[in-house]
């Protein structure tokens, strides 16, 4: 045996010596950075937050977080939650101080997130602001995910003190797809990092097992945070023949809910767009009365690719689509309930509650503008309009009857009220 053999077979000897130690230490060999595929990304959880993450292998992670104002003090101000190897993590963050920001980042094999942040809810009677936007999908390789979702996930991320976002739906082009989820995280991963996620599911993305595989919460739900109620309804043709249990469920979950009451929506229950008009008369019939007995403000809808608001029984009704999917037309024929609508534009909606004594207010941002295939990037700032968010006013008037609501009776329903209220309230 030649010298070049015997240490060949030495190398062989201790390789069988080292790798067993190795295994039985925990520590896998790998030969390759691991993958983060999604996430981190942020859901509601009772309580707290869930911190969602996958892998391209199994991976341990630990989720270190603490408030942004004790960053400068010692480690001891930071609490961490550790879940073991899987390629796929919820990592709930328990008992998070009300209206606190929060500093997070996720430790896992061998790699690091950075530091990430993201705002509580508040305690009742503080202000709270959120955004609604939708139909983020694509269609490649015309229409790519990177150049419109991602322009209005980065302008989205730059709003100041948002606790959460609405996604009314159709997040990917098809939902059975895992590139489709991922293309999305990592799209979306300037906004979803850092801000709380609150899901609609669309007729793009799955059924409802699906959704609720992806994003953790099942088809519809509803979310308190703070002042605010939000009433998430699944609208997929697969819920049907199950609506009336739906609106039993709706009355229920409103009926104890804060004083600033919302519904969600995939398919839009109001729509004068030309391929939808009317829109979908099976849902109003089942949801509008219960909005509107309910004193909800407005009813955030997706689906049809473009802004529009209808106002009906004292709720608004807002379709925001404009995540990054092909506009819609309008046509030249309006419902009677409409009030405003832009197609061929980018963009999303912000909600804010300063207090309950007071009306909430929506500014729809204009992101960009869509012509063809070019997009037309507008300065920061830039909206449709301004709306604010009135209550129910009820039937009857009496002495402590608001004076925006005195005369509504004699003046019709809106659009001349909705201006008559508008002027007396300002």
């Amino acid at each position: 045996m030649t010298l070049f053999h015997r240490f060949l077979l030495l190398l062989l000897a201790l390789a069988v010596l080292i790798l067993p130690v190795m295994a039985a230490s925990g520590d896998p060999v790998i030969s390759e950075p691991a993958v983060l595929l999604r996430g981190p990304y942020l859901t509601p959880a009772p309580g707290g937050i869930t911190v969602n993450l996958r892998f391209d292998r199994p991976m341990g992670v630990t989720v270190v977080y603490r408030p942004a104002e004790k960053e400068n003090q010692d480690a001891a101000s930071e609490q961490s939650v550790s879940s073991p190897a899987a390629t796929d993590h919820r990592v709930v963050l328990p008992d998070l101080l009300p209206g606190t920001g929060y500093r997070y980042r996720v430790i896992y094999g061998n790699g690091t997130t950075g530091d990430l942040s993201f705002l509580t809810c508040p305690s009742t009677g503080e202000p709270i602001s959120f955004l609604v936007m939708g139909d983020t999908r694509d269609e490649p390789p015309l229409i790519l995910q990177e150049e419109r979702f991602g322009a209005v996930a980065a302008r989205a991320a730059d709003e100041p003190g948002v606790t959460f976002v609405v996604h009314t739906g159709d997040f990917v082009l098809d939902g059975d797809r895992e590139e489709d989820w991922d293309r999305f995280f990592r799209t979306g991963g300037i906004l979803l990092t850092n801000t709380t996620i609150l899901p609609v599911r669309g007729n793009h993305d799955g059924s409802p097992d699906r959704f609720r595989e992806v994003l953790g919460l099942p088809a519809n739900y509803t979310f308190t945070c703070g002042d605010v109620t939000l009433a998430v309804l699944d609208s997929g043709d697969e819920s049907w023949g199950d609506l009336p249990a739906q609106a039993r469920w709706l009355e229920g979950e409103l009926a104890t809910g804060g004083p600033f009451r919302f519904g969600a929506t995939h398919y839009p229950l109001y729509s004068s767009e030309e391929k939808h008009f009317g829109g979908w008369e099976n849902l109003r019939e089942t949801f509008a009365e219960v909005f509107s007995r309910q004193g909800v403000r407005a009813v955030f809808q997706g689906h049809v690719h473009l802004y529009e608001r209808d106002s009906a029984g004292g709720v608004q009704y807002v379709t925001d689509a404009r995540g990054g999917a092909p506009p819609y037309r309008l046509g030249e024929r309006t419902i009677p309930e409409h009030r405003t609508s832009l197609s061929g534009t980018l963009g999303y909606t912000r909600v804010t509650v300063r207090s309950p004594s007071l009306p909430a207010g929506m500014e729809v941002i204009r992101v960009a503008d869509i012509s063809g295939e070019t997009i037309h990037h507008l300065p920061p700032g830039t909206m449709i309009e301004r709306v604010r968010l009135y209550r129910e006013c009820g039937e009857g008037v009496g002495p402590l009857t608001p004076l925006r609501c005195r005369f509504r009776g004699i003046l019709g329903e809106p659009p001349l009220a909705d201006r008559i209220r508008l002027l007396l309230s300002r």
